[in-house]
């Protein structure tokens, strides 16, 4: 168990600087994108303020990102030469849009033939609140 959960919190702490922004101005217009890098799909919400712009883009913008993946955010028409734009965004593993396939067979997170007890499932109360509500956590000593 000790293993998993250091896998799971060394997991976050690369994934911390997995998303990332950054702008580029074209004609009048300043685009805004984002970047997952890491190797999950992620859900964020995308806030800014912002002064001498005028978002293009009903904001505040919720969106899932495929892992590896930049795509254009928010765009904003330029109303000024001096503007000024402070982006602010959370996220979270995984893509808040998915929807169960019964076709599908999911694997568990362990090898085929075991059996693993599950320490924590949808609303538990040491971690799965806000979007990780339904989370569910295998007690698995071992990665």
């Amino acid at each position: 168990m000790k293993l998993f959960l250091i896998f799971l919190f060394s997991l976050f702490l690369f994934a911390k600087d997995g998303v990332q922004t950054y702008r580029e101005v074209k004609d009048d217009q300043l685009y805004v994108y984002i970047t997952n890098n890491n190797l999950f799909d992620i859900t964020y919400k995308y806030y800014a303020t912002y002064d001498e712009l005028l978002p293009i883009d009903q904001l505040p913008i919720t969106k899932s990102l495929e892992a590896n993946t930049t795509e254009p955010l928010a765009k904003f028409m330029l109303m000024g030469k001096k503007y000024k734009l402070t982006n602010s965004y959370s996220w979270t593993v995984g893509n808040k849009y998915s929807t169960h396939n019964k076709n599908y067979f999911y694997r568990l997170p362990y090898a085929l033939g075991e059996t693993h007890q599950v320490t924590q499932s949808f609303h538990g109360s040491f971690s799965h609140s806000g979007d990780s509500e339904f989370a569910v956590d295998f007690g698995i000593d071992r990665y």
